[in-house]
């Protein structure tokens, strides 16, 4: 006769619970791997998708019913998180636009003809136009487009709204352009680049792209180079692009606005839409400060700078050991401080130039944080000013 004990009831319900559970999330992960399997673009995000989030409803009273509905419902909500996806990753190919008309940025519509075209918005069809930069910038009246043809070119920036990217498209590409949506964008250009045969012109454009639920994320993608500059622009090395501090503040940027607006479902659509397009300008400002300061430095003093002689190492050796604990922002001067050892407390522009360095004792730092002066930044602002950092100094 055996001896043993009936299982607890509290225990039982629990390892009962937990095989329940355990089944629906097989069940539901059987029909996301199928309904990959079936879509065309099901292969770009396998690797990628993220959490399923469901609100399903359980009728008791009718139990048959209620089984066809959840069933429905569950269809109808992996089809979408799955759709939704592909959508997004499809929509955004960085280096390309994406075309409406072909639903896809690998198409040959999606990239730019030759170096020096620029985004210029829609055809009716969803077509994507391109334009001569300097064409452009006459079209749209620049005030510096002289600066163009000065003995050194200067390079310009040109802001360009959403609304005037897509005013020709039909009603039906409109709909169609919900999950690839492009608040603004910045024209820049003209950047002599090694290989492509000529100055090219780039544009930064903001994509706005619909995540599971509806939520919001916005990215930056740079398009640029036509046909041989694509293979110039992957091939140039990160202190050949005078850009590339720029767009690594403002992916960040985006990537903060990204996560309030999924934190926050009730932040507006004006007030999102506000935030990028300040994104954008603060890029073209960005660019053009760091294009001209590039063209002023002399070739001794990028030499001295890039091998660390001037008084900056300690700076940047502090930087490269911090922790998120020791990355603070001071938004009323737009800097991130950087806490070092003894005091050291270092100032930088969050495109990476050193401001100033400071000994501060503990109880002034902790003082500027307790008013708020100082707030904690988030990691991806200490990472992006650590690569802004890496990139300028080469290494």
């Amino acid at each position: 006769m055996s001896t043993r004990k009936p299982r607890p009831p509290a225990r039982r319900a629990k390892r009962q619970a937990g095989q329940l559970g355990h089944g629906i999330h097989h069940a539901i992960e059987d029909e996301i791997r199928r309904r990959m399997e079936a879509s065309p673009g099901g292969h770009l995000v396998a690797h990628r998708l993220g959490q399923l989030s469901l609100r399903l409803e359980v009728d008791l009273q009718d139990p048959e019913a209620g089984a066809e509905k959840l069933s429905a419902e569950l269809e109808r909500a992996v089809a979408c998180f799955v759709e939704d996806a592909v959508q997004a990753e499809a929509a955004f190919r960085p280096g390309r636009a994406f075309c409406h008309r072909c639903e896809s940025a690998d198409c040959r519509h999606a990239l730019p003809p030759q170096p020096r075209a620029v985004f210029a918005g829609y055809t009716p069809t969803g077509l994507p136009r391109w334009s001569d930069f300097p064409q452009f910038c006459l079209d749209r009246r620049h005030e510096q487009i002289d600066r163009l043809y000065d003995a050194r070119p200067a390079i310009l920036t040109l802001e360009v709204e959403g609304h005037d990217l897509n005013a020709d498209l039909l009603p039906e590409f409109h709909r169609a352009a919900r999950h690839h949506d492009v608040p603004g964008q910045v024209c820049a250009g003209l950047f002599p680049l090694r290989g492509a045969g000529e100055p090219i012109a780039l544009t930064f454009q903001a994509v706005v792209t619909r995540r599971p639920r509806g939520r919001r994320h916005v990215g930056l993608n740079v398009i640029g180079g036509g046909p041989l500059g694509e293979t110039a622009l992957a091939e140039t090395t990160p202190e050949e692009k005078p850009w590339r501090a720029a767009v690594l503040w403002a992916q960040a940027q985006f990537e903060a606005i990204s996560k309030q607006a999924g934190r926050c479902a009730s932040t507006s659509e004006p007030m999102f839409l506000r935030r990028v397009h300040g994104v954008l300008q603060g890029l073209a400002r960005r660019i053009e400060r760091d294009t001209r300061g590039r063209s002023r430095r002399t070739r001794h003093a990028q030499k001295r700078h890039l091998s660390g002689e001037r008084p900056t190492r300690k700076a940047i050796d502090d930087l490269r050991r911090a922790g998120e604990e020791a990355c603070l922002r001071d938004d009323r001067n737009d800097t991130l401080v950087i806490l070092g050892g003894r005091g050291r407390t270092h100032f930088f522009a969050p495109e990476g130039r050193l401001v100033s360095s400071v000994h501060y004792p503990k109880e002034t730092v902790e003082k500027k944080i307790r008013m708020g002066l100082w707030k904690p930044a988030a990691a991806h602002e200490l990472a992006a000013l650590k690569a802004c950092v890496e990139e300028s100094t080469g290494e």
